[in-house]
């Protein structure tokens, strides 16, 4: 069995670090926030994003949560924090 913590709310306000924590104080699985890594990957400079941009992320996010997710599975279980 997985179980998850889900860190939710504003940019700029600890999430990941607070994710981040709970992850190796726990010794659990890490979900990064993918809307990092998107951004980090595109070329130019943050100038927000669109409807297909947010889906993007949205997907690698999913995915991201189920490759964890999943390795976690596989391990015997344990717990998932999301960024």
């Amino acid at each position: 069995m997985v179980r998850k913590i889900v860190i939710t709310g504003p940019e700029s306000s600890g999430k990941t670090t607070l994710a981040k924590a709970l992850a190796v104080h726990h010794d659990a699985g890490l979900v990064a926030e993918m809307a990092r890594t998107y951004f980090a990957q595109r070329p130019g400079t943050y100038a927000g994003y669109d409807e297909a941009e947010l889906r993007s992320i949205a997907g690698l996010q999913v995915r991201e949560e189920d490759r964890v997710v999943n390795n976690v599975a596989r391990d015997g279980g344990g717990l998932v924090c999301c960024d």
